[in-house]
């Protein structure tokens, strides 16, 4: 998919940019982005969820050859469903422009930082807060089917932002994606209005986001390997046991694998985000995140992709590789490495 942006920057400077997306990048975004502060693994059978009602929005071959999402027809069109893929959308595309644009490195809902701060969730405020290195920012997020959005709508969202910010934050964005089931465009607004942010507890936040990552590095319910993706190490899971219902979406099903990058563990304890060379990696049938968190696409019977064997052995629901022959009755994994190393 490319998506149009109309990116307005701090000074009122207007220019229109291309960005592509692939569709690995699309589901990664629609599964995490305004989860709150804690993907953990009990949400992941709710994201699966979303994946199968939203199934007939997801056509792949629309997605690449029109740059749109797809409307079900027939008795699968309700327009109130239509409405929340819609907010969905306009979440997710605002998660990969604020990693593309503002380079931010994980987003959250934004209640996850005003529960955080014991503030009563009430009135309007924006959707998603967004934590970079070393500033942090918040964005309002829409996505709309309608071909157009015109400057009395934005001016209008601009207007109550500057009186719904209930956290003080380096700058806020208004991310609009409109015509999103014919040809999809965003208004990426970043408008004369800052503060100063205060008192954050982005470190705490941080440390949430990735313990409940961490609860996926389970194998009860993943088949779980390490591999090396452009120089670094990431966990590789696989479901063990897929519900069969899941082939209703050809996509995603046993041919995905989730990717979490390894630095995971220092991330949860620590609460300190390394810096990344990119915004995210992107190879065919790969996608990781800014945030360490990806999907990939498996390749049956690819040997080009395997290149070691070593075991690992389960230490506290957290995974370490040893050569040692005694530990030889413990299951056998691969490490796989891909990219350039």
């Amino acid at each position: 998919m490319n998506i149009k942006v109309e990116y307005k920057d701090s000074q009122g400077n207007i220019t229109n940019q291309n960005y592509p997306l692939t569709y690995l990048g699309i589901l990664k975004y629609l599964a995490i982005a305004g989860q709150g502060y804690m993907p953990t693994l009990k949400k992941f059978w709710r994201t699966l969820g979303m994946f199968l009602v939203y199934a007939e929005y997801l056509d792949i071959c629309r997605f690449y050859n029109k740059n749109a999402f797809s409307i079900p027809v027939g008795y699968f069109y309700d327009p109130t469903e239509k409405n929340h893929f819609s907010n969905l959308i306009g979440k997710a595309i605002a998660d990969f422009l604020a990693k593309t644009i503002s380079h931010a490195q994980i987003t959250l809902n934004y209640e996850a930082e005003m529960k955080k701060r014991n503030m009563k969730i009430k009135g309007k405020r924006p959707d998603l807060f967004c934590i970079a290195k070393p500033y942090t920012f918040s964005i309002e997020a829409k996505g709309y089917s309608s071909q157009y959005v015109g400057n009395k709508r934005i001016n209008a969202f601009i207007k109550n932002r500057k009186v719904a910010q209930p956290i003080k934050v380096n700058f806020s964005i208004i991310s609009i994606s409109y015509n999103i089931y014919s040809s999809i465009k965003v208004k990426y607004y970043d408008p004369e209005y800052n503060n100063n942010k205060e008192n954050n507890l982005e470190q705490d936040l941080i440390k949430n986001y990735y313990l409940g990552l961490k609860e996926y590095l389970n194998r009860d319910f993943f088949h779980i390997e390490e591999v090396m993706i452009n120089s670094r190490k990431y966990y590789r899971l696989d479901l063990r046991d897929l519900p069969c219902l899941l082939h209703v979406f050809p996509y995603f099903s046993t041919k995905i694998s989730i990717l979490i990058d390894k630095r995971i563990n220092n991330y949860a304890e620590t609460g300190i985000l390394d810096s990344y060379n990119a915004p995210f990696f992107e190879e065919e049938n790969i996608f990781i995140d800014s945030d360490g968190i990806g999907f990939m696409k498996k390749k049956s019977n690819d040997s080009r992709f395997i290149k070691v064997v070593r075991n690992e052995v389960k230490v506290n629901s957290v995974y370490q590789t040893t050569s040692n022959a005694a530990n030889k009755s413990q299951s056998t994994e691969q490490v796989v490495n891909i990219g350039k190393g």
